[in-house]
């Protein structure tokens, strides 16, 4: 009955067929429509105008979109509701070039909301809800599927993708929950929530099974409020945050994270760049490290001076280098305040002994410089010579030497060290500092007496002829190559000696004067009587530590002028042992049978 009217209408509309149910009012153009057509641009070209919004430039397509759906009209047809389903094949989406998309879409009150979402971009798949105010443009936007953040970058800017460049998901995009939302022409209002869950990714060139994170993300901040990242070494689990300066995404200004668990160095450089190779740079780790990692860094703007402030503590049974000197197992904390890095409270594996102390270390590269104070209790002697002895070798480019006779007959020792030094980082001869040491050994060896002199004791009461020593302490000044000894003393059951001089670590050479005291250990009378031979026996040691060369001060015929209370010791002439390197014996011994050979080395 008029004014009401009911029609079918078949008809083209902008080029496209058109079909319409419609129940209207003829006088006030109020009622429904259903309808079903295919979307011409220059359709969305009129809604957009409608809407004051440039939907051509927002979303466009090659092929237009098949739509169904409803309209409820008002007076005067002004349109209160809508109803339609909407799918497209290739879709241009605020610069995002999506395979295929579809929607129901309802509009009501100036509120747009497209559900059941289907977008198909690459390897990305994801369902989702749109939602719109269209009186300010405040947009939400949630997709729920499996999303590789690259095939989105168009929706965001440049913060996006240099958040997303770090990450490698080549392998699978990760299965995500994202909620977007911002105004629509205020592009620095976009807000991003996302609950992520990649298998078998890559961070910066680092492995891992499985990551899982909650983050926000807006331009000029992002801040991973949880990430729990699985590897076969171990899982590590924290939080991580960075920050931009605006409008130029790329101009980082602050790097904050905590983070503990298990893994190996690798993933430092992952996620602090530069400045995380630099912090694991002195170290190498062989198996899995237990830590906790808190700290940030940050800058006024690019190219402005970086500060950094970290603090780790951790531990591990694996083998390790610092500055490439082999360690086993280790416990510590460390705080690193711009360059400068303190290990403190820090033990440690070395030759089987027990290292502690504190390690301090300022500068980078050419300018580095080490600072400790270390002590080494109950280390096997042999490994820790020969440790160091590669470790110095190593450092100055040169092949470690073999090991000598004497060393393997001591190797069963034990050492004692205390050492504080200060020196170049890369300059393992440059150190200087104060230390003190304790070798002990019943395989110290029997240091055979002077030669000539050991012969004609046999033919004594005596019958001494060797010095056998067990303990050897002394105390010395470490300048650069050279280690001066300002007190030398090993003692054993039938005598002792006493020495000062100095060791120099590039050639290996010896430089010592020493006092043998072979009856120190006597008690009474006999070590008031015999206390002219000891100290007689004065003897300079030189030639290198594998092939040492000892020289007598006064020389054997002074010895017994001294002993008979003749030419003063003091201005007697030296003269040398008789050793293969030395010179045949003066006329006045030569009536002595000759030693037994060399003496063996100390």
């Amino acid at each position: 009955t008029l004014p009401q009217f009911q029609a079918r209408i078949f008809a083209t509309f902008l080029g496209e067929p058109l079909g319409i149910n419609a129940d209207l009012d003829a006088l006030s153009l109020a009622g429904r429509v259903d309808l079903k057509t295919r979307v011409d641009v220059g359709l969305v070209g009129i809604v957009g105008r409608r809407l004051g919004i440039d939907l051509p430039g927002i979303i466009n397509w090659e092929e237009p979109p098949h739509i169904a759906g409803t309209l409820n009209l008002g007076p005067k047809g002004k349109l209160l509701r809508a109803e339609l389903d909407l799918s497209t094949g290739p879709v241009y989406a605020y610069r995002v070039d999506l395979d295929a998309t579809s929607a129901h879409v309802t509009w009501a009150d100036h509120q747009l909301r497209a559900e059941n979402i289907q977008l198909v971009s690459g390897r990305s798949q994801a369902t989702g809800i749109y939602l719109m105010d269209a009186s300010n443009l405040d947009f939400r936007f949630l997709l729920e599927g499996r999303l590789e953040p690259s095939d989105i970058n168009g929706w965001f800017r440049e913060w996006w993708p240099d958040f997303w460049r770090k990450f490698d998901f080549s392998a699978s995009p990760p299965e995500a929950n994202v909620e977007i939302s911002g105004r629509w022409k205020a592009k620095f209002d976009t807000r991003l929530f996302i609950q992520a869950d990649a298998r078998n990714a890559a961070m910066e060139g680092v492995s891992f099974d499985r990551i899982r994170t909650r983050l926000f993300v807006r331009p000029g901040w992002a801040d991973v409020q949880e990430f729990i990242a699985e590897r076969p070494i171990g899982d590590v689990q924290g939080s991580f945050s960075r920050q931009w300066r605006m409008p130029n995404g790329q101009r980082w200004t602050a790097v904050e994270v905590h983070a503990e668990g298990t893994s190996d160095l690798a993933p430092a450089p992952a996620i602090l760049g530069p400045l995380g190779q630099e912090i694991i740079a002195p170290f190498t780790m062989d198996g899995p490290l237990t830590l906790r990692l808190d700290g940030k860094v940050s800058r006024e703007d690019y190219g402005q001076p970086i500060t950094s402030d970290f603090t780790i503590s951790g531990e591990t049974d694996a083998d390790w280098t610092y500055q490439k000197f082999p360690l086993h197992g280790t416990k510590f904390s460390a705080r690193r305040v711009d360059d400068v890095l303190l290990i403190d409270q820090f033990e440690a594996g070395a030759a089987r002994g027990k290292l502690t102390g504190r390690i301090e270390t300022r500068g980078l590269g050419e300018e580095g410089r080490v600072a400790f104070d270390l002590n080494l209790n109950d280390a096997h002697l042999g490994e820790a010579i020969t440790t160091v002895n590669g470790w110095t070798a190593q450092r100055s480019g040169e092949q470690s030497k073999p090991e000598t006779a004497f060393q393997k007959q001591i190797s069963d020792g034990v050492l004692n060290l205390a050492l504080s030094a200060e020196g170049p980082a890369n300059d393992s001869l440059a150190y200087r500092g104060t230390g003190s040491a304790l070798v002990q050994s019943d395989q110290l060896g029997e240091i055979n007496l002077l030669g000539i002199l050991s012969t004609l004791l046999k033919r004594t009461l005596l019958n001494f002829s060797t010095l056998e020593l067990d303990s050897v302490n002394g105390d010395f000044d470490l300048l650069g190559r050279e280690v001066k000894f300002s007190r030398v003393k090993a003692t054993g059951p039938r005598g002792a000696l006493n020495a000062t001089g100095s060791y120099y670590l590039d050639t290996s050479r010896l430089s010592f004067v020493t006092k043998v005291r072979p009856f120190e250990a006597s008690q009474g009378i006999l070590n008031a009587v015999l206390s002219p031979l000891s100290s007689a026996l004065e003897v300079k040691l030189g030639g290198e530590l594998s092939d040492p060369e000892w020289t007598f001060v006064y020389g054997p015929t002074n010895i017994l002028r001294a002993l008979a209370g003749g030419t003063d010791p003091a201005e007697a002439k030296t003269e040398p042992t008789t050793t293969p390197k030395s010179p045949p014996p003066s006329p006045e011994s030569q009536t002595v049978p000759d030693p037994p050979g060399p003496a063996p080395s100390p």
